[in-house]
C-alpha cells in the first residue's frame, strides 16, 4: 500500500475506496444514487429478471451488453398506479406513493339523506337532509386522506397553486410552513384553490352524493345488497348509529369539538395529522370523514326534492339559489370545532365563507370515460343521462372539473361498463320499496 493511500485512508475512513488495495477511498460505486427508475445495477440475464414491483418507473429492461437492469421512461406524476398489494395510490417522482392513496367506491346504489324526524343533533346553518332516498352513482376513486399542507406547498413549488397563509386555530404564527404540521389538513383555502388543486392531480372535487357514500357506505356493504335501515348508518364505522355504548363518538375515531367539550378526552381542539384515527374509517377505508376538518363539495346544497337525473350521478343545481353571485356549498363531515356527527348532516354555507381554519377538502378520480360536468353555478347539472355511450371527455376550462358520468366497474384505464343506466334505475326502484 502506498504511503499516500494510507494517508488518504486516514482522512476519509469509512467514505470511500483505495483501488486495487481493498482499501477505501471516496466514490465507490456503492456510493451513487441509483436513476429515478430504482434498479439501475441490477445483474440480469433476461428482461423478465428485471422487474422490481414498482408501477411507476417505466418497463425496467436487461441492457445485454452490461448484464445490468436498467429502468424505463417513468410515468408522469399523478399518473394512477396499483402497489403489488393491490392498493392504489399516484405516481409521484417516479414510485407509487402512498401518502396520495385512493379507495375505491364501486357503482350502485346507497341511501342519501335522513326522514325529517330523525334526531341528528346538530346546530349550525343546514340545508335539509331529507327526504331519505336511494342514489345511484358511477364507479370512483377518492382519496384516502384529506389533502395536507405538504400536498399543496407541493403543488404551490410547481407553480400551480396560489401561495396560501399561515396559521391554524391553536398556531397563528406556525401551522402550513411548520414541517411539524406538514401531514395536518391544508385549510384557509376557497373552493376555486380547491378545485384547482385538485385538477393539478388530475382529479376533481367530489359531489356531494360521491362524499356521503363514500363516508356511509353502499347498500353492497352489509347484506341484502338491495337497500335497508341496515344501509342507513350516521357514523363510518358501524351500525345502528346510535344508542349502543360500543357506538359511543370517541376522540379515538374522530377528532371532533364534541369530545373536548362534553367528555374531556384528549381531543387537541385543533386540526390533527389525517389517517391518525383508524378505528374511524369509513366502510370503503376513507379515513377521517368524520371530524378534523368539514370537507367541501363541488356542487351546491340543492333540495334533495330536485335531485337531477332520476337520481343517477346527481349534481346539486344553484338554480333558484337566493344569492346566485354567492351559492350555498355544503362543507359535510363535521370538524375539530363540531359538536355535531353524523355523516348526513349537511352544513351550507355561502361560497365565500368556506375560507376557514375548519374547513378543508380531498379529491375524487372518476372512472373510464366521463362527460362535462360545470361548476356549482347557474344552470350546473350531470345528472342527467342525455348521451350515454359517448367515452369522449370534456372539460371545462373554467374549473378543470370533470364529473364521471357513465355507469360502470371498470378500474381507472378501461374495461366492461357491465351495468347499464337503465338497469341501475331499476335497482333504485327495486330499493325504494324497503324503505317505503
Amino acid at each position: 500500500m502506498s504511503w499516500s493511500c494510507v494517508l488518504l485512508v486516514g482522512w476519509a475512513v469509512g467514505v470511500g475506496g483505495c483501488d486495487g488495495d481493498g482499501t477505501r477511498l471516496l466514490g465507490d460505486a456503492s456510493d451513487l444514487p441509483l436513476n429515478p427508475a430504482g434498479t439501475l445495477g441490477n445483474r440480469c440475464r433476461t428482461d423478465d429478471e428485471c422487474d422490481d414491483g414498482e408501477p411507476c418507473n417505466g418497463e425496467e429492461s436487461c441492457d445485454p451488453g452490461r448484464g445490468r437492469c436498467v429502468g424505463g421512461t417513468p410515468l408522469p406524476d399523478f399518473t394512477q398506479c396499483m402497489t403489488p398489494e393491490g392498493r392504489y395510490a399516484s405516481c409521484l417522482d417516479a414510485r407509487c406513493d402512498l401518502d396520495y392513496e385512493e379507495m375505491f367506491v364501486p357503482a350502485g346504489p346507497f341511501v342519501m339523506g335522513a326522514d325529517r324526524d330523525e334526531d341528528i343533533s346538530c346546530l349550525g346553518p343546514a340545508a335539509p337532509a331529507w327526504p331519505k332516498h336511494i342514489v345511484v352513482l358511477s364507479g370512483y376513486f377518492i382519496d384516502r386522506y384529506e389533502v395536507t399542507n405538504k400536498k399543496y406547498a407541493r403543488c404551490h413549488a410547481r407553480g400551480v397553486c396560489p401561495a396560501h397563509r399561515e396559521g391554524s386555530f391553536l398556531r397563528p404564527n406556525s401551522y402550513y410552513t411548520n414541517p411539524a404540521y406538514a401531514d395536518f389538513p391544508v385549510i384557509f383555502l376557497d373552493q376555486e384553490e380547491a378545485v384547482e388543486y385538485c385538477a393539478y392531480e388530475g382529479k376533481r372535487l367530489p359531489t356531494e352524493a360521491e362524499w356521503e357514500k363514500a363516508a356511509r357506505g353502499g347498500c353492497e356493504v352489509v347484506p341484502p345488497e338491495t337497500c335497508g335501515e341496515e344501509d342507513e348508518r350516521h357514523l363510518p364505522w358501524d351500525w345502528p348509529p346510535f344508542g349502543e355504548d360500543e357506538d359511543r363518538l370517541t376522540c379515538e375515531r374522530a377528532n371532533g369539538g364534541m369530545y373536548v367539550d362534553y367528555y374531556d378526552e384528549p381531543c387537541p381542539h385543533d386540526t390533527s395529522r389525517v389517517g391518525l384515527r383508524p378505528a374511524g374509517r369509513s366502510p370503503y377505508g376513507v379515513d377521517d370523514m368524520l371530524g378534523n376538518v368539514r370537507e367541501m363539495v363541488a356542487d351546491c346544497a340543492a333540495l334533495y326534492a330536485e335531485c337531477p337525473g332520476g337520481c343517477v350521478d346527481p349534481w346539486g343545481s344553484c338554480d333558484g339559489w337566493p344569492n346566485p353571485d354567492d351559492p350555498g356549498v355544503a362543507a359535510r363531515g363535521g370538524s375539530w370545532d363540531d359538536a355535531c356527527y353524523t355523516l348526513v348532516y349537511r352544513y351550507a354555507l355561502p361560497r365565500s365563507w368556506l375560507y376557514r381554519d375548519d374547513i378543508g377538502f380531498r379529491c375524487v378520480r372518476p372512472i373510464g370515460g366521463s362527460k362535462a360536468a360545470r361548476t356549482p353555478r347557474s344552470g350546473a347539472a350531470s345528472g342527467s343521462t342525455e348521451g350515454e355511450g359517448d367515452d369522449d371527455e370534456e372539460s371545462n376550462g373554467a374549473s378543470g372539473i370533470v364529473a364521471g358520468a357513465h355507469i360502470g366497474m371498470a378500474l381507472a384505464g378501461g374495461g366492461e361498463r357491465p351495468a347499464s343506466t337503465a338497469s341501475l334505475s331499476s335497482a333504485v326502484c327495486a330499493s325504494t320499496s324497503r324503505l317505503t
